[in-house]
């Protein structure tokens, strides 16, 4: 049943710092919120997504939609629009930002086969193929791991609003990018306020890049869910990735640990950045066993 595949949450609160607008407030879960604040004049420099970012991702905006306001014109700074997500701010820098509208899209099962490594009444483990994308997404509206669950699930189709065509800066660690609506319930013309009430996500626990195949653990019911995402928040859930390499690695193991940066040449994907400076470098570490 849809109950099975689909969990029903309720959108959080903006952060206390925004001024929410009633009336844009309802629409499209967070769309219309306003943050109007001045950087404290003791912070350093920064980027202007990642500085309202952080204002507002206690709120439930992520990062992506942030990146869509800023491309939109929807912020900014000292009442000068800016257009740049890599923008600097500064202490003392008045920033004004309202959150983008959601876009829809329609998502519809489709028979395509699926690789079940595992399946009971709680959770379904699905070996993902490389170069197929799990969630739709502008662009990406067919052909998805989500279209495949939804045909094996018995579901006919769902009306999605897309937070941003734009990926977050690490897509496989954040599954916030697409809200799902059930098309029984909600047409693409009539999402206003019933949102509040009944938001449905797939219950897809976490995500493999488009370039990557593995497993991927679909949760079939909303206690399921809750436990397996907290498990992976907690890492108690271990995970073992195998890569190929060019010649023989010297030991047979090792830990590696190097941080990790957007390549600047290709803003799709990331690179080992040793001894890098970068500010926005993350750190990583990984045990290697050949």
């Amino acid at each position: 049943s849809r109950s099975h595949f689909l969990r029903a949450s309720r959108p959080r609160c903006v952060s206390s710092d925004a001024v929410a607008e009633p009336a844009l407030a309802r629409r499209g879960g967070h769309a219309g919120t306003r943050l109007e604040e001045a950087v404290p004049a003791a912070e350093g420099r920064s980027r202007v997504d990642a500085w309202i970012s952080a204002r507002l991702g206690g709120g439930g905006v992520s990062r992506a939609r942030v990146q869509a306001s800023i491309r939109a014109g929807l912020v900014a700074v000292n009442g000068r629009p800016v257009s740049k997500v890599s923008h600097t701010v500064k202490g003392g820098d008045k920033v004004s930002c309202t959150v983008s509208e959601l876009q829809p899209l329609r998502a519809e099962a489709e028979d395509i086969p699926l690789d079940i490594v595992y399946e009971d009444e709680h959770l379904l483990v699905v070996n993902k193929p490389a170069h197929m994308v799990v969630h739709p997404a502008p662009g990406n509206a067919n052909g998805t791991l989500v279209n495949a669950i939804l045909h094996h699930c018995k579901i006919s189709t769902f009306t999605c609003l897309a937070r941003s065509p734009i990926y977050d800066e690490c897509p496989e660690s954040s599954d916030d990018d697409v809200d799902v609506f059930d098309v029984d319930q909600f047409t693409i013309g009539e999402v206003s306020s019933e949102v509040r009430e009944a938001i449905v996500r797939p219950g897809i626990v976490h995500r493999l890049d488009k370039g990557t195949s593995g497993l991927l653990v679909v949760a079939k019911d909303e206690h399921s869910h809750a436990q397996l995402a907290e498990q992976f928040k907690l890492h108690t859930i271990s995970r073992v990735y195998i890569s190929l390499t060019c010649g023989v690695p010297s030991p047979n193991s090792a830990r590696i640990e190097v941080p990790i940066s957007r390549d600047p040449n290709n803003r799709t994907r990331m690179v080992a950045a040793p001894g890098s400076g970068h500010r926005y470098a993350k750190h990583a570490a990984k045990f290697l066993q050949v």
